[in-house]
């Protein structure tokens, strides 16, 4: 029992001092030892910058803190604590076998060099050899796979273990660690070595998000023979987790493109040696898409590959954008390249027979043949080269494009084709080479056509800062207005956008082109749009809708401030062609014009331009110069006008092409014109000769406003002013006021208004002449109005007012006619010397006149309401003569008495004469044609004269019933004078009842007594007869001679 005591007093004793010895030992003194063990197992420079310490029990195990890795002085790894465990019984045979090998805290860098190889951070040749290590633990750590020019790819969280039964295995890793935020999880496994060398191993690299497996069994070579064999495979039912652990590893960015997320399933045979690496028997399966192939990859320069794969099925649009990969991800060796797909979903629809042949080499594919059908079934048929050395790829390529319906084609592209006509954009032929980069690229050698258009020339399209499009194009003939439908925006609407984003270069020569309703052909335009700036270098057109044109000239754009210039000339024989182009409907208007040209230069700026503007029209012609202040934004005209026409009826006919006007004169005008645009433009300083006659004025011209959105109606356009001008005839100027079937029509102020003061030394209508007239005209839709009229006719004061109307339609959709009023006064005038002679010799001469007259009417035309007046007025003649009746001679003869009296006065009240007065005056109202005259009086020594009647103006006849008082001594009644009959031919009947029942009683008391009869009274003799009158105007009543003129038209 003793001893037993003292032997477990020994073994304490013992194990005391394992414990304790270690901690009294300064281990730091052994780093160099140390530090040359982990060299010799690494295969790097270590330095140790913490602390060791060694423990005996259980087992030996040595811990260090705070070591690096170097490999050309770079550090490579770090690690915060590194325990080593070695079996005790390997020292003794001078030999180091490490039980366990721990990690914490290690911080890898495994870095690839530009020519692709990689430098791990430990030297994979060094293990195994002097010290050999049967298990690895790692926690906590990190791995940084370090590439030129793409993203550093992290490993975090890195934890695992590896196992080794001996230096020719089995070997057993396991590890977790997480890559852009997926983790993962990867299992190796490798059995014992076999006799020759090779080394059978399974791996699965598998990630929980998706359900990503991926898997690879074969042999790994030994000895001379480094050439790698197995299976590999891949599964994943969401492949998006993988595509954003891959994508990193190609360089790409990391978000996934749209649409990534399917099934995948792949499986091939893998080969890889030091030349190359290559997968036969590829079966691969991502959603809807399915190939098959084969693939070799070269490893170096020297070697050349393949890539040789056909898909039934393929979808381009779950493979993100194009040109998405890094310069370098294709390899620098010869690789041969044939893909082919039966149908391929790109941008939401189908294309067809796909085919790629070709090969690639520096980077650089050459093209043996790529074609495609795209939706619309449009073949594209390319060869050449792309080079894709730098990020954008650069292509030289021969095209060819062929379509049975190319809209459908554009449609699929993105365009909007809602507004082009569906026969349109259908069959197309083009061919051409393209050449450039995605933002800098060229098609020249252009030919072909698109639907019955054929052309020629070349594109060209640059994106940088501001897009550029450039063309130099050859066309046979095109209707750019057929591309359009009738709802569409206009081409200024459709290519604003366009202008204000892009620089345009064109050079055009075209046949035929039809642009806005205007044919053109012999088209050469030759201009460039730069930022704003529009360059007109040459436009001639050999017939613009019948006109020669040319043009040059530059426009320097908004802002800027001068270099802007414009050149036009141009020429016509006629401008109804164009008039027909433009739906205008004034197509006679045109062919009275006749011949036209027109030279026009503009120079200046957005503040300021002077223009310089002559026109040759109806054999005379129209200079216009002067400045534009603000032209681009608000124009603000100052332009001095001149007009020169050898003769005014030409002008004049172009509004009034039915007139018949001819030899009014010359026609001689100046004028400055000023205003702002959308305001009063005012025509002043207006001068010269009109019709051989002087005028002046001024004239105002006011837009017109489109009618709001609210609702109401438009108001149009208004010209207002006042002219002064010398005679002016308007049974000259504007017969169709007077004709019997001449017609002005009001339509015309449903389209314009206006006000006029119109002023004439010698204004003439329907034959009567005005001295110093003055009209104040106004023009209101359907409304034409005489607010005041003045003058001086025939000595005397002419006033005058009224107004036409007339309504849109007529009764029952006729021909609308024209209403109207009148109120017309005449004072102090002389008695024209054609009123002298009325009905059956009757008339009024010398003397004055006062005229009153109000009235409306309504009739087809002017004539015809003027002739159909209906109103009512009065008239007073001053110191006059009436003419056709000697009331003196029937008073001395009435004086003389006697029996043949009344015999006597019935030849001589029918016989004529004059009779002196001082007034006559009598009231007269018109209706139906008809005048009724009643309260006739007229007053002199001779007697008096009363009465009353009608006369009918169709047919023209009268009945008039007239009481003669004859100033005879006696107070003899009164003596009744019928007149009645056509005008020219009524008969004169005279009641003398009274007046013969009258004498006979005075007779009676005047008769003596019987006494011897008195001789007869010897003959009187005939009075010698008067010369033949002089021939007299038709004879007319002196009441209804102005009326009458306006109503006949006569003078």
């Amino acid at each position: 029992m003793r001893k037993f005591l003292v032997l477990v007093v020994l073994l304490l004793l013992v194990g005391a001092g394992l414990v304790l010895a270690p901690a009294l030992i300064p281990w730091n003194q052994f780093r160099d030892q140390v530090a040359a063990v982990l060299a010799d197992l690494t295969g790097r420079q270590v330095v140790i910058d913490g602390d060791l310490s060694l423990t005996l029990l259980p087992a030996p195990a040595l811990t260090v803190a705070d070591v690096r890795l170097l490999d050309g002085g770079e550090n490579v790894a770090s690690v915060e604590k590194v325990a080593l465990r070695v079996r005790p019984l390997a020292l003794l045979s001078q030999s180091i076998e490490i039980e366990s090998l721990r990690l914490q805290g290690a911080d890898m860098r495994l870095r690839q060099d530009r020519d692709g190889t990689v430098r791990w951070p430990i030297a994979l040749q060094s293990l195994g050899k002097s010290v050999q290590v049967e298990s690895l633990h790692f926690s906590d750590s990190r791995l940084s796979w370090e590439r030129p020019e793409r993203p550093t790819l992290r490993l975090e969280a890195l934890t695992g273990e590896l196992t080794a039964g001996g230096p020719d295995g089995p070997f057993e890793l396991t590890a977790n660690a997480t890559a852009n935020d997926q983790p993962l999880r990867l299992s190796f496994a490798a059995a014992r070595r076999a006799a020759g060398g090779a080394l059978p191993v399974r791996a699965t690299l598998s990630m929980p998000a998706g359900k990503t497996e991926m898997r690879f069994s074969g042999v790994l070579p030994a000895g001379d023979n480094d050439t790698l064999t197995g299976d590999v495979s891949l599964q994943a039912v969401d492949s998006n987790p993988l595509a954003a652990l891959l994508r990193p590893l190609l360089g790409l960015a990391a978000q996934p493109a749209e649409g990534l997320g399917r099934s995948i399933q792949f499986g091939g045979r893998l080969t890889a040696d030091h030349d190359s690496v290559g997968i036969d028997g590829i079966d691969l399966q991502w959603g809807v898409a399915r190939a098959t192939g084969s693939a070799e990859f070269p490893r170096s320069a020297e070697a050349s590959g393949s890539l040789v794969l056909a898909f039934s099925q393929l979808d381009l649009d779950a493979l993100g954008k194009p040109g998405e990969l890094p310069v370098d991800f294709w390899p620098s060796a010869l690789m041969e390249i044939d893909l082919l797909a039966d149908e391929a979903r790109w941008h939401g629809d189908t294309l067809r027979d796909l085919r790629l042949v070709g090969r690639m080499q520096d980077r650089v594919l050459a093209l043996d043949q790529g074609n495609a059908t795209l939706p619309g079934g449009t073949t594209v048929t390319l060869s050449g080269s792309a080079d894709l050395r730098e990020a954008a790829a650069r292509m030289e390529l021969a095209v060819s494009l062929t379509s049975p319906s190319l809209r459908d084609t554009l449609a699929w592209a993105g365009l909007d084709l809602a507004k082009v006509p569906v026969e349109r954009l259908r069959q197309a032929d083009l061919h051409g080479k393209l050449a450039g980069k995605p933002d800098d690229l060229s098609l020249t050698d252009l030919t072909g056509g698109i639907d019955t258009t054929k052309l020629s020339g070349a594109v060209s399209l640059t994106r940088r800062e501001r897009t550029g499009l450039g063309a130099r194009l050859v066309l046979d003939r095109l209707d750019l207005d057929a591309y359009r439908t009738a709802d569409a925006p206009a081409w200024a609407d459709l290519l604003a956008p366009l202008v204000k984003e892009t620089n345009l270069t064109l050079d055009l020569k075209a046949d035929q082109l039809a642009l806005a309703g205007l044919q053109a052909e012999g088209v050469v335009l030759d201009g460039s749009l730069e930022n704003g700036a529009v360059t007109l270098r040459q436009l001639a057109v050999k017939s613009l809708s019948g006109i020669a044109l040319q043009a040059n000239g530059r426009y320097a754009g908004g802002g800027q401030t001068g270099g802007s210039h414009l050149t036009l000339t141009a020429s016509a024989p006629t401008l109804a062609p164009l008039f027909r182009a433009l739906a205008i409907d004034a197509i006679p208007l045109a062919d009275r014009l006749g011949a036209v040209s027109l030279e026009a230069r503009m120079v200046g700026n957005d503040s300021k331009a002077a223009l310089d503007i002559r026109a040759g029209l109806l054999g005379g012609n129209v200079q216009i110069g002067g400045e534009v202040l603000e032209p681009a934004t608000a124009p603000n005209l100052a332009l001095k006008i001149r007009s020169t026409l050898p003769e005014t009826a030409d002008a004049l006919r172009l509004l009034l092409p039915d007139s018949g006007l001819a030899g009014l004169g010359n026609l001689d005008l100046y004028g400055e014109l000023g205003g702002r645009r959308g305001e009063v433009l005012t025509l002043s300083a207006l001068q010269g000769n009109f019709a051989g006659q002087p005028l002046e004025g001024t004239l105002r011209w006011t837009q017109g406003k489109p009618a709001p959105a609210e609702g109401g109606e438009a108001t149009p356009p208004n010209l207002d002013g006042e002219l002064s001008l010398g005679a002016l005839d308007l049974d000259r100027f504007i017969p169709n006021l007077t004709k019997p079937e001449g017609d002005i029509g009001l339509g015309w102020t449903r389209r314009y208004n206006g006000a006029l003061t119109l002023r004439s030394a010698a204004l003439t209508l329907a034959g009567e002449k005005a001295e110093n007239a003055l009209l104040r005209l106004e023009a209101r839709p359907g409304l034409l109005r005489l607010n005041e009229g003045t003058g001086t006719w025939q000595g005397g004061s002419l006033t005058a007012s009224g107004a036409w109307a007339q309504m849109e339609t007529g009764p029952e959709g006729g021909p609308p006619p024209l209403t109207g009023n009148l109120a017309l006064a005449v004072k102090g005038a002389t008695l024209p010397e054609r009123f002298a002679t009325g009905p059956n010799g009757l008339g009024i001469s010398a003397g004055q006149v006062e005229l009153s007259f109000t009235g409306t009417g309504e009739g087809k035309n002017p004539r015809t309401l003027w002739s159909g007046l209906n109103g009512q007025g009065k008239a007073a003649f001053r110191n006059g003569t009436l003419s056709g009746l000697d009331l003196g001679a029937v008073a001395k003869r009435i004086d003389q008495g006697g029996a043949n009296l009344a015999a006597d006065l019935r030849r001589l009240l029918p016989r004529g004469g004059q009779t002196g007065f001082d007034q006559l005056t009598l009231d007269w109202s018109l209706a139906d044609h008809i005048v009724a005259l009643s309260g006739t009086s007229l007053e002199t020594a001779a007697g008096s004269v009363t009465g009353g009647g009608a006369w009918a103006l169709e047919p023209d006849s009268v009945t008039l019933d007239f009481t003669l008082l004859p100033a005879a001594d006696g107070s003899p009644p009164a003596i009744g004078l019928a007149v009645k009959g056509p005008r020219n031919s009524a008969t004169r009947t005279a009641d003398l009842t009274a007046l013969q029942s009258w004498s006979q009683k005075r007779e009676a008391a005047k008769a003596p007594k019987p006494a011897p009869a008195a001789a007869a009274p010897a003959p009187v003799p005939a009075a010698a007869p008067k010369p033949a009158a002089k021939p007299t105007p038709t004879p007319r009543d002196p009441v209804g001679g102005i009326l009458d003129r306006l109503r006949k038209g006569d003078g």
